[in-house]
């Protein structure tokens, strides 16, 4: 078996984060969730991730805000985005790969391969968020 790589699914819909893991083969994935950015940052913060996919839009700290908060953590971090919102977008491929809502389970496994062994995503442009 090969390496092992470290997911964190980052997402406030608990039907759509409930699923995510079962996306990726168990035997060359280790994933993690979490149901929102302060979550998120704790995991970080005790656990080694290759790749955070985020939802873009969440309540509080939203999927940017996360994304530079968790590069202070973790420079050497992938980001991957899920967005339903096409108008926030923009910003957002920007940062990191961005996949649309709806997905077939493959087109997010196909996306992960593609963050993890096609591209590495541009430093951080984005100023990291304060928690209130």
């Amino acid at each position: 078996m090969g390496q092992r790589f470290t997911i964190l699914f980052v997402e406030d819909d608990p039907h759509i984060l409930a699923v995510l893991p079962d996306f990726l083969p168990e035997d060359q994935f280790r994933t993690f969730v979490a149901d929102c950015g302060f979550e998120a940052i704790r995991i970080l913060a005790q656990e080694h991730v290759d790749l955070m996919v985020t939802d873009l839009m969440m309540p509080g700290v939203g999927g940017l805000e996360l994304a530079a908060q968790a590069r202070l953590l973790c420079p050497d971090l992938l980001v991957m985005f899920m967005t339903g919102y096409y108008s926030q977008a923009l910003d957002a491929e920007r940062v990191g790969r961005v996949l649309y809502k709806p997905f077939p389970p493959r087109e997010m496994e196909d996306a992960i391969r593609e963050c993890l062994f096609g591209w590495r995503n541009p430093p951080q442009q984005h100023a990291p968020f304060k928690p209130s």
